[in-house]
């Protein structure tokens, strides 16, 4: 497929359904989410690393919480792994659902405000 993108939109854009869920998909509403949150770094020699904030927490909530933003990790891999040039990046071939669920999990717990699902998992190296 030369474009998964143009490929997805012609092949679902008109079913309310998700092909890859089975779920039901509601009309867009209006987002309360913030148009800027500051990125906040917390100093740990010799690098800096990503401090959740107050900001990054309302965000998350303001999408609709971890579920959501799985969700959208997981339609991500599914168009990726569609993609003849950017699937050779992957070595795990478990799939999208996993593959997103893991990169949801990894950006709620860096966002915060619904704990630590990333390091719960087992996948966090200290």
């Amino acid at each position: 497929i030369a474009n998964p993108g143009l490929w997805f939109e012609s092949m679902y854009s008109n079913q309310p359904e998700c092909p890859f869920h089975k779920c039901l998909h509601q009309p867009r509403q209006p987002s309360d989410a913030p148009d800027e949150v500051a990125l906040v770094l917390k100093d740990t020699t010799p690098f800096k690393t990503h401090q959740i904030s107050q900001g990054t927490e309302e965000l998350l909530q303001s999408i609709g919480g971890g579920d959501k933003l799985r969700q959208l990790c997981t339609r991500f891999y599914v168009l990726f792994m569609l993609d003849k040039v950017l699937s050779t990046f992957i070595t795990n071939f478990d799939g999208p659902a996993a593959h997103g669920s893991r990169l949801g999990d990894w950006m709620v717990q860096k966002m915060g405000g619904e704990g630590e699902p990333w390091t719960a998992s087992g996948r966090w190296n200290a």
